[in-house]
């Protein structure tokens, strides 16, 4: 999963040092503007991931990409020609006014994995997961920087269904159709807002302010209010060297429930040596090998959570008849593995990842429903670019 999620400074953070902030992060969601049906699953299934993770966001202006469709000629609502206009207007707005902007895309997939709740094990999850984000710096002076991120990212959980045959149904995962699975919705959708202020006091001392208006919703890619949520995180950094920093403060998040409404994060980055790194944080603890200016290889563990608001047709119904919609599903991922960033120029970057996943865990919190990962680690791989302009 992602990363979902994060407190960390921004790629263009203040220049008060050489050695990039502490990669301290806590659950962040994602948001989604949309007023009309989007594709259908099996007319957006032929798109590219990227587009199928941002197709919430202005469905009616990648409907037009559906080539079933564009070969017929698709009348425009007043509405949707509208929207099409403030597209390009905002994106033209946000440019004028940038100093620095990029734009990042990455695919990430995990084989399946048994899921465990109530002692029995369900049957196997894999997921695949598309992110796309732009990001740019609004506002910046000597000791001030207003940075601002848009974006969108889907996580599709296939789900191994089969029907259930035995005398005695197990106490989860069988629908209304008698099929078998793991009782989770088929996607996880997040599409968000990031704005974050960071203030230089001193050379020693940075002041990080992070506000994240999303929307983040599963089983359903229609506008859902009760899927509206804010993370928000103060961070201060203090920059003891041009090696080492520490950074300590809160973080919150208004759609989740219990200890993650509001956690402490704390963290270092330690360079201690002219070519090792540590890091330690969330969500990646590692340490980190500066081969040259253009490539960096390092062994990390990293993690992810998030928050959605569930909305699922056909939901598998947990005991005492109540279905699994309508309400909120927590997301916890944990894994390890090799990572390297490689610079094939001064303004392209690929990011690989390889490892296995350790930890996953989904929980309905008003259920009382917890699944979680058991036996073997699964592996799991990613692929990201982001292009600086």
């Amino acid at each position: 999963m992602t990363n979902s999620t994060c407190l960390q400074p921004s790629s263009s953070s203040l220049r008060v040092s050489p050695r990039p902030t502490p990669a301290i992060h806590a659950a962040s969601p994602r948001s989604r503007a949309a007023t009309s049906a989007p594709l259908s699953p099996n007319r957006s299934a032929h798109l590219p991931p990227t587009l199928r993770a941002a197709r919430w966001l202005w469905p009616d202006c990648l409907r037009l990409l559906d080539p079933q469709r564009a070969r017929r000629s698709i009348p425009l609502s007043p509405s949707v020609s509208f929207r099409i206009v403030a597209l390009f207007a905002t994106a033209l707005s946000v440019l004028t006014c940038a100093h620095a902007a990029s734009l990042r895309g990455s695919l990430s997939c995990s084989e399946a994995g048994d899921l465990e709740s109530f002692g029995q094990t369900l049957p196997a999850v894999r997921t695949q997961e598309s992110e796309a984000s732009f990001g740019t710096d609004l506002w910046q002076t000597e000791a001030d920087q207003i940075s601002f991120t848009v974006s969108a990212r889907s996580t599709e959980l296939r789900r191994t269904r089969t029907h259930w045959t035995g005398s005695v149904a197990p106490q989860t995962g069988v629908d209304a159709q008698g099929f078998w699975s793991a009782p989770l919705p088929d996607e996880l959708q997040d599409v968000g807002l990031d704005l974050t202020w960071q203030h230089r006091f001193s050379p020693e001392w940075t002041l990080m302010i992070q506000a994240r208006p999303s929307c983040r919703t599963a089983g359903t890619t229609a506008l859902v209010s009760d899927g509206f949520g804010v993370t928000g995180s103060a961070l201060a950094v203090w920059h003891v060297s041009e090696r080492l920093q520490f950074a300590f403060g809160a973080a919150g998040d208004s759609l989740a429930s219990g200890s993650q409404q509001l956690l402490p994060v704390a963290g270092l980055d330690w360079g201690f040596t002219e070519h090792w790194r540590l890091s330690l944080g969330l969500p990646r603890t590692g340490v980190f090998w500066q081969v040259s200016e253009a490539l960096e290889l390092g062994l990390a563990a990293e993690g992810g959570w998030n928050t959605y608001y569930v909305r699922q047709r056909g939901a598998a119904t947990y005991p005492y008849g109540r279905p699994l919609t309508e309400t909120k599903l927590e997301h916890v991922e944990g894994r390890a593995g090799f990572q390297a960033n490689w610079n094939l120029t001064q303004a392209i970057q690929l990011n690989l990842s390889i490892g296995v996943v350790g930890v996953r865990r989904f929980e309905y919190t008003d259920r009382n429903l917890v699944l979680k990962s058991s036996g073997t680690p699964g592996g799991y791989g990613s692929l990201g670019v982001t292009v600086n302009f």
